[in-house]
């Protein structure tokens, strides 16, 4: 038996019960469980391919095995996602349980379950997501403790959040400053948190402080591309087609922000995402302006342009020159852009000006 301090995780399906229901065992399961399932082993599976100093725990640990000390499990119960890290370094732990926890979200906002509701015009179900630090007695590789009771009455109050539905201790927003206040350049997620309110806990004596994540943004937001594995088009579009469904879509806008941001539109930055709330309404009026953004997407994040031929190159050049003159759009920022391939291409480029 060992005592550690955990980063611990719970996450279930928001009206998840509603379904249950509703449908049959066997659609219940295959539909929603299997889904949740699938993308927790595919979370697992991402976080230790890219954090090696993490030894998760497998389902079924041998005889060996479970003589090895284990310092990350995943494991999913029902509707629920249970994840635990305990490397020795908590403020470490609890800043890649917070990636973990957003992850795990857009996973879900792209699931089976997901993209059909949307295709049927319904809003996306969310992912309740609740966070806490504290230490926990690992025995058989069997987590227990106080800290755990603490977690689950956190995801519980996720009912009550209004923003990205990720909710954390008071303390463990403490270590996601800490280590990131230290550890420039070492972390994917830049994240700003509601201000402190308290709540009280089924059994627990004190009340809970709590903060909201109230948005994000992904420093390496190609990366999602990357886990996720879907067309850029289809990214775009579907986080459009979400956020205007969704009942509380700051998630879903806190990641078109980081596409945005990294896309320079408008120039928006994290003080502004209650001005993006409100356009992006307007933004969908615009199909030229959903294509702009798909087609810098591309153009930024996929390695098509690497492969063009120079006519190609020129055409995609030529295009981005006429969006970003216009003034209506204020895409200027592609400016320095172009002007980058222009020099590169400088002899195909006679008829657009040397200099902006």
């Amino acid at each position: 038996m060992k005592e550690k301090i955990a980063a611990i995780m719970f996450v279930d399906i928001m009206n998840s019960s509603e379904y249950a229901n509703v449908m049959s065992t066997a659609n219940y399961h295959n539909f929603i469980i299997k889904s949740l399932q699938a993308i927790c082993a595919d979370e697992e599976a991402y976080f230790l391919t890219t954090h090696p100093e993490y030894r998760g725990l497998p389902e079924y640990p041998s005889r060996e095995e479970m003589q090895t000390e284990f310092n990350c499990q995943f494991i999913t119960v029902g509707d629920e996602i249970r994840v635990f890290l305990y490397s020795g370094n908590e403020w470490a732990d609890t800043n890649n349980l917070m990636e973990i926890g957003i992850r795990l979200k857009l996973r879900w906002l792209f699931s089976e379950f997901n993209k059909t509701r949307i295709k049927q015009n319904k809003p996306p179900e969310e992912l309740a997501v609740g966070i806490h630090t504290g230490p926990i007695v690992i025995e058989d590789n069997k987590p227990e403790g106080f800290a755990m009771n603490v977690g689950k009455r956190i995801e519980g109050e996720c009912r009550n959040g209004q923003l990205c539905r990720i909710l954390f201790h008071g303390n463990s927003v403490n270590y996601i400053q800490a280590f990131q206040s230290r550890s420039v350049g070492k972390y994917s997620i830049e994240p700003q948190f509601s201000d402190v309110w308290t709540f009280s806990g089924k059994g627990i004596a004190q009340e809970i402080p709590i903060r909201e994540l109230k948005y994000f943004t992904f420093l390496g937001q190609s990366e999602v591309l990357r886990f996720l594995d879907v067309d850029p088009k289809y990214f775009i579009k579907h986080l459009f087609a979400a956020a205007t469904m969704a009942p509380y879509p700051h998630f879903i806008y806190s990641t078109i922000l980081s596409a945005l941001q990294k896309l320079g539109i408008d120039n928006y930055t994290n003080i502004h995402i209650e001005d993006l709330c409100r356009k992006v309404y307007s933004y969908l009026q615009y199909e030229d302006i959903l294509d702009l953004i798909i087609e810098v997407y591309e153009y930024r994040y996929t390695n098509n342009y690497k492969t063009m031929q120079i006519k190609d190159k020129v055409a995609l050049m030529q295009n981005f020159y006429n969006w970003a003159k216009e003034d209506s759009f204020k895409y200027r920022y592609l400016m320095e852009d172009i002007v980058k391939e222009q020099n590169k291409l400088s002899q195909h480029f006679k008829h657009l000006p040397s200099k902006l």
